[in-house]
């Protein structure tokens, strides 16, 4: 995932960048400089928007306030100021029919929609993954309807999970920092797998949890099972299973599915208070 932001000339490693970059200044006491570039990070890809409601349910207002600014004034703003009214507008009307393109569902589409999509309409099964690169959305109304269920069934989790104070440079709110990052890039219609650049951030955490030594059993195997997934997903590349078998996993949407197990092992870990025991005494220094 972080190579294919080089290879394909993507600027999710920029806009992961700058997001984290906020995150990391308001938890060291700078909620303004840190909104001024979450806010940049969402007005050049609208991916991070998606922590400005997290902000407000953590009652982070500075920190919410700046970004939400940061990224009106940027979005809107900006075009004006350096094309013009009319200019700026035409491009706006374009940038909104394009949001409602149709992306497709064909293989290296690893939305939860497109997965959707291939599973309840197109037939995708694993004894019928055939590889495409050409596939529409099917538009059956099903897929939408599981789609926003799970996105459902997500929030709920997150709201229970998410519980109690939860200081913004600790490892449980990595966690949820990691969580928001996965519904960001995995729950939108379109997902190349160079948007999930952004899993590296819970991928630390959750390799640190397996190097600690107080890391409990059942807390370690539940890490390497996320993590296993993952290095799963990063091995399948053409160059080294095949085109065929490569483009079959794409089908299935083993990078979704691997995601989708990382943001669960996110939500177990917070709603076990597995990051704020003893275990993790040694995770952040100070």
């Amino acid at each position: 995932f972080f190579l294919g932001n080089f290879d394909h000339l993507q600027v999710n490693i920029v806009i992961f960048a700058l997001a984290l970059g906020g995150l990391f200044l308001a938890a060291r006491g700078r909620p303004l400089a840190g909104g001024l570039l979450l806010g940049t990070a969402a007005a050049l890809k609208a991916m991070p928007v998606a922590f400005l409601p997290y902000l407000l349910y953590r009652r982070r207002w500075t920190f919410a306030g700046a970004a939400t600014t940061t990224f009106l004034a940027l979005f809107f703003l900006a075009p004006v100021l350096a094309y013009g009214p009319e200019r700026a507008a035409d491009y706006f009307a374009t940038w909104w029919a394009g949001t409602h393109a149709d992306f497709g569902s064909a293989k290296m589409n690893q939305s939860v929609y497109a997965m959707f999509d291939r599973y309840l309409a197109h037939g995708v099964t694993p004894f019928h993954a055939e590889p495409t690169s050409v596939l529409s959305f099917s538009r059956e109304p099903l897929v939408g309807v599981a789609t926003l269920a799970l996105l459902a069934v997500v929030g709920i989790a997150s709201l229970l999970a998410f519980r109690g104070p939860a200081h913004p440079a600790s490892p449980a709110a990595l966690a949820e920092y990691g969580a928001v990052f996965i519904v960001s890039s995995f729950f939108g219609p379109l997902t190349w797998k160079a948007y999930l650049v952004v899993l590296l951030l819970p991928c630390a955490l959750v390799t640190r949890l397996v190097l600690e030594r107080r890391t409990r059993p059942s807390v370690r195997r539940a890490a390497l099972a996320a993590l296993g997934a993952l290095l799963f997903t990063s091995l399948d590349t053409p160059g080294l299973v095949g085109s065929r078998l490569s483009g079959s996993l794409a089908m299935l949407s083993d990078c979704t599915l691997a995601g989708l197990l990382l943001l669960g092992v996110l939500l177990w870990l917070l709603g076990r208070r597995a990051l704020s025991s003893g275990e993790v005494t040694t995770f952040h220094r100070k």
